[in-house]
């Protein structure tokens, strides 16, 4: 019999569109500087032993989910957008846990986020002044990831 109580989906990310030239230490380099990273699995063509276009990411923490969706979604990596996406349970778990955080959260007047993850993530998430300014923070990491990386590509 399930509880309310219940144990909480994996805060596993969906992650595609990844360039066949972006290796797993840079994916996992760009994961986590949203949150710390549990496990990973990005599977590997059999016949050439290069890693596939998508990745699952089990984060640690809610909080490393919605950094990714809201900072990685649609970043331009080796000149192709990646996809962030989770899955239903993992989406209302996520939603859920935003709303118990506004209701926690003596900052209410600085909620930015709708009740619901949309196609952006945008803002999804972010209930305090703390959360911006991590959001930043990481922002700025990873953009100086991708220009370094840029500089230093050979094509």
């Amino acid at each position: 019999m399930a509880t309310a109580a219940a144990q909480p989906p994996s805060p596993m990310l969906y992650i595609g569109r990844i360039a066949p030239t972006v290796d797993n230490e840079f994916m996992l380099s760009l994961l986590q500087l949203c949150g710390n990273i549990k496990s990973w699995k990005r599977p590997q063509d059999v016949s050439t032993g290069t890693p596939k276009s998508f990745g699952f990411y089990e984060f640690e923490s809610a909080e490393g989910v919605l950094r990714a969706m809201r900072l990685l979604s649609k970043l331009n990596v080796d000149g192709q957008q990646l996809l962030v996406n989770v899955n239903e349970a993992v989406k209302q778990y996520l939603e859920q846990y935003v709303q118990r955080k506004t209701e926690n959260s003596n900052k209410k007047e600085t909620q930015t986020a709708g009740d619901e993850i949309d196609d952006k993530g945008a803002n999804f998430g972010i209930v305090t002044d703390e959360d911006r300014e991590a959001d930043r923070d990481a922002l700025e990491k990873i953009t100086k990831m991708i220009e370094e990386r840029l500089k230093t590509r050979v094509v």
